[in-house]
């Protein structure tokens, strides 16, 4: 069959047009590429996460977008496209002989793991079938990666296993080599090859070093936590940025690329002011789920400029910008609360609100994070059927996400460091660069009007249901290498500029550590890969050739 090297061949030559990697003056650039109605880029069938029938799964199918960087890892090097998670912490790329890999490489029908004995390092994995027919070409697809080809590669004897809220996982064992995206290469950098899993392809997360695998939040599974340079860190110790911050830009829906910087802004890319918030520990202890870059949503509105604004929640929850997932999920009473100010009905068959179509016209989904509102389309968190529109957006108890949906609407700089998060309204127009190096400050930033009023976990409230009143942090016995995040989150002075006062590091060790599994559940953001999607090879060409 041909089909392998057609795929590669598009993903080539769509990676062609754009520059794969820069830097300049202490920053970093890389395209980020937009990937819409191909196989495997759902973190799991989408029927297990919208729970719809037959004809919404294949319109959501067909909706759903990922974000992914072209890898190269090894020595000669091995070519892997990994999805871009800000909601998650590990680089993680498949073992070439990985049972699930090599069952997906032959024949059709169905395959069985039932004779194959997984190594020491990973959990037994249950008997199960898979259809190879789907998934036969999902691997070669994103890339694998086989250690004994890459004579650079070294075990740590560090294992992990990671496990999302979807129930899709990653296990094996931690390892170094030579990484490059574009023209920037790392040394030594510290990533998990995955020889259990049942995702088709890798992630590269890049968010806190708190959440990295290795820092586990189940204590019983590892007594030894520890950190370890994950990408973003790497880049300021290998001298290639600055300060720990990127700013992302998805750009529209329909474009192809989007881009992320690292060390620097561009402010060509948003309109108006740029908002900087705390980040939030959402969690009262380490042990539920990873730290991630949680910030405060004050209120949610539906504007229209025909049928009038409504503010349908003022209810304060934590929320997670995460480009690891296309859907959002937010507290129960807000999501029915946007479904009925379309005048939606609540389908129980597909477990969201239906509406007239004709409501979505010209319609946005506008949150108040603190004195500024960011806007979205609400079409992007549709999907429209022949007779009417359903809501995509999940009603939660916790977890609250707001995923692509959201995010190709909003340019947003992470500051790693200082442990803020500033936002600003995406700016689609074609207007020539201005890209400014971040060396302390997110230059041009200043502090939300709201900075100081955040959403506080009140102990022994279930999140989502607990107080809300001004930022008054406490710490967290027993957890004391995490409270300079905690500490970062105190309104030290009425400075309205953006970036806090003291930035707060963590020092990270990468040295091999003896055998070790550590567990980590997420419960926010689905993850990717796990969908039999039906695919049309030349839709899929057409989409990146023509």
């Amino acid at each position: 069959m041909q089909l392998f090297p057609l795929l590669s061949l598009a993903l080539s030559l769509a990676y062609s047009q754009a520059v794969l990697g820069s830097s300049s003056d202490s920053y970093v650039r890389f395209p980020v590429q937009k990937l819409a109605n191909v196989p495997g880029m759902g973190s799991q069938d989408v029927s297990n996460v919208f729970k719809r029938d037959d004809v919404l799964n294949s319109t959501l199918i067909n909706a759903v977008g990922m974000y992914v960087v072209k890898v190269e890892i090894g020595t000669p090097p091995q070519t892997a496209y990994l999805q871009l998670d800000t909601g998650s912490s590990d680089m993680y790329v498949n073992d070439a002989d990985s049972p699930y890999c090599v069952l997906m490489s032959y024949g059709s029908g169905y395959a069985s793991t039932d004779n194959y004995e997984l190594t020491a390092t990973a959990t037994e994995l249950p008997s199960s079938t898979i259809s190879s027919e789907s998934y036969s070409t999902l691997c070669a697809y994103w890339g694998t990666f086989s250690v004994g080809n890459s004579s650079t590669f070294k075990y740590n004897d560090t294992q992990f296993d990671e496990t999302y809220g979807d129930g899709t996982y990653y296990r094996g064992t931690y390892g170094t080599d030579v990484v490059s995206l574009g023209n920037i290469t790392l040394e030594s950098f510290s990533f998990g090859v995955a020889n259990n899993t049942e995702n088709q392809g890798g992630i590269l997360g890049i968010s806190l070093p708190a959440g990295e695998n290795t820092h586990s939040l189940g204590g019983a599974y590892n007594t030894t936590p520890f950190e370890y340079e994950n990408f973003p860190m790497a880049l300021k110790s290998h001298g290639k940025i600055e300060k720990i911050a990127y700013s992302l830009f998805l750009n529209e829906p329909k474009a192809h690329f989007g881009s992320i910087l690292f060390g620097a802004v561009d402010k060509s890319k948003y309109s108006g002011q740029l908002y900087t918030l705390p980040m939030l520990q959402a969690y009262d202890t380490l042990d539920s789920v990873s730290p991630g870059m949680f910030v405060t949503a004050q209120s949610v509105a539906v504007l229209n400029g025909d049928s009038g604004n409504k503010t349908v929640s003022k209810v304060r929850f934590p929320v997670l910008f995460d480009s690891g997932t296309t859907y959002s999920s937010l507290p129960t009473e807000v999501a029915h609360a946007i479904g009925k100010s379309f005048d939606g009905k609540y389908s129980s068959g597909d477990q969201g609100y239906t509406f007239d179509c004709s409501k979505v016209k010209d319609t946005l989904l506008s949150i108040d994070f603190g004195g500024f509102n960011i806007s979205a389309n609400i079409s992007n968190f549709v999907t429209r059927t022949k007779d009417h529109c359903l809501l995509n957006i999940e009603a939660a108890d916790s977890g609250f996400v707001l995923g692509d949906a959201f995010l190709v609407d909003a340019y947003v700089v992470f500051d790693l460091e200082s442990h803020e998060v500033s936002i600003a309204q995406a700016s689609f127009d074609d207007k020539k660069e201005e890209i400014e190096v971040i060396s302390d400050r997110v230059p041009g930033a200043i502090r939300a009007p709201g900075y100081s009023s955040t959403w506080v976990y009140t102990p022994g409230s279930p999140i989502g249901t607990g107080d809300f009143y001004n930022v008054s942090w406490t710490s967290y016995s027993g957890y004391s290498e995490y409270q300079s995040l905690v500490a970062t989150a105190v309104v030290s002075s009425s400075d309205s500029s953006g970036g806090s006062d003291s930035s707060s590091s963590s020092s990270s060790s990468s040295s091999s550590r003896s055998a070790e599994t550590t567990t980590e559940k997420h419960n926010a953001g689905d993850r990717l890969y796990q969908s039999s999607f039906p695919f049309s090879l030349a839709s899929f060409l057409s989409y990146f050739l023509l």
